[in-house]
Parts: structure tokens; sequence; C-alpha cells
């Protein structure tokens, strides 16, 4: 679903999900620091993922004092030669 950001000097676009019961969720509870993990968000093929959706949740079974996970999201394009 796409929802239309209004801002003082700009507009922009953001997608939005609805409860599917056909989603599938993945929780990567033993990721080390040394570890990464790598969505696809986009593609120019048609038939292929064109978003990704992302969240995060408290984790109740998280020790009183553990340490804050921390998620850095950036750009980066990638681009590869078509097969011949």
């Amino acid at each position: 679903m796409d929802h239309e950001l209004i801002y003082r000097n700009r507009r922009g676009e953001v997608c939005s999900l609805a409860h599917n019961p056909a989603h599938r969720w993945f929780y990567l509870p033993a990721m080390r620091k040394t570890e990464v993990m790598l969505p696809e968000c986009y593609d120019l093929e048609p038939n292929v993922v064109r978003i990704t959706a992302h969240c995060a949740f408290d984790d109740p079974r998280s020790p009183p004092a553990a340490a804050p996970r921390w998620s850095i999201e950036m750009l980066m394009p990638a681009f590869f030669e078509s097969p011949a």
C-alpha cells in the first residue's frame, strides 16, 4: 500500500503493509557482530521482489542487562552484468 508523505518543502512516498496470513517473517536471534543480513529491496526485473518489509520488536527473552542491538540501514546500489 503506498502512502504519500507531504512535507512543507517536498512530497514523498512510503509503503506500508496490511496483515496477510501468507506473509513469512524470519527472526535471526543468533547473529554475531561479524555477520550481516542484506534483504533485497529493489530490482529492475518486473518479476523479482520490489520491496522488503522489516521491523523491530522487544524480545521478552532478553536478559535485563543485555546490551541494546543496533540496526544500521544504508542504500548501496549493486550492478551486475546480464548473462550472455
